[in-house]
């Protein structure tokens, strides 16, 4: 497992927080920040003036982190601040006033589309009742978006890109089939 790829500080449709040192919480594996530049560039498209902001993802190398973010050792976790009515790049919880709700629903959407998403947690009941996410202690002020290693076994009931890419090469072969 290679977690040495960094997230640049700034790209399409997205920013960061919580960098340290030379960017030094924000190394993952390639897929890992492959699939974040995917989800920022096509957020970008409709957002260009409200980018997400990413903080932790995982020490190069990988290795232990301190609690609240142990779970950050693979460099396939990504903590993402939900988004703010204002739209800037500080923090906000689901029960503040400037918190925006649906632009928020709207991105995590977007990532179990963008890319191999194999759970988000995140405490927003409505986010929640959509199926988006599930709710974990301390995941009120940012969503925690764990994705499938690559190369990972897809079960049944997964979703994410990497289940679409392989449902549609599904029917297409399905299809091929019929046609002869």
């Amino acid at each position: 497992m290679d977690i040495n790829t960094l997230l640049p500080e700034q790209g399409d449709g997205f920013v960061t927080f919580n960098r340290g040192t030379g960017g030094m919480f924000q190394f993952g594996q390639q897929s890992t920040i492959e699939a974040t530049l995917a989800t920022g560039q096509t957020w970008s498209l409709d957002h260009p003036e409200q980018p997400f902001s990413v903080g932790h993802i995982s020490k190069k190398g990988g290795g232990s982190f301190d609690p609240p973010h142990k779970s950050h050792k693979l460099g396939v976790d990504i903590d993402v601040r939900p988004l703010r009515k204002d739209k800037q790049n500080q923090e906000v919880t689901i029960s503040s006033p400037s918190y925006d709700q649906t632009a928020t629903a709207e991105l995590i959407a977007l990532w179990w589309q963008k890319a191999p998403v194999q759970l988000i947690l995140f405490n927003d009941p409505k986010v929640i009742a959509a199926g988006n996410s599930r709710f974990f202690d301390g995941h009120h002020n940012h969503f925690h978006v764990r994705l499938r290693m690559k190369d990972a076994t897809i079960r049944v009931g997964d979703r994410g890109s990497d289940v679409a890419e392989v449902q549609t090469i599904q029917v297409s072969k399905q299809t091929a089939g019929l046609a002869r």
